[in-house]
């Protein structure tokens, strides 16, 4: 049996360099991160982090909790379609009123001799 020869040149690039366990901060909350995963799709995640401590300080162990936001990134379509509707029926009848007493406020002639009554 002959031994097993690997070529450097396709063995994978090392992982980057994690920091040390012991450095990790303070629990981390609501940090947003988008993952790349294998298929190709980007997903968008809610990450959570908190590090449990021994006695003396030492991080023991470190507790992560990922949160999908494409369910809520789906809620939050149409409700950004309904405001942007809302604020459209609004600015509507307003730009109305607007023209309207622009036009009474710019008439050239005053109010009094714009109304004439029909001759008999």
């Amino acid at each position: 049996m002959s031994p097993l020869k690997v070529d450097s040149s396709s063995r994978p690039p090392p992982p980057p360099a994690t920091p040390s366990i012991e450095r990790i901060p303070e629990t981390v909350r609501a940090e947003e991160i988008t993952l790349s995963v294998p298929d190709g799709r980007r997903v968008t995640t809610l990450v959570n982090a908190t590090p449990n401590r021994s006695a003396d300080g030492a991080v023991e162990s470190i507790v992560v909790t990922l949160q999908d936001l494409a369910p809520l990134e789906e809620l939050e379509r149409p409700r950004a379609e309904f405001l942007s509707m809302v604020s459209h029926e609004l600015r509507t009848p307003l730009s109305a009123i607007k023209g309207s007493a622009s036009a009474v406020l710019g008439a050239s002639r005053p109010p009094a001799l714009a109304y004439r009554q029909p001759q008999a």
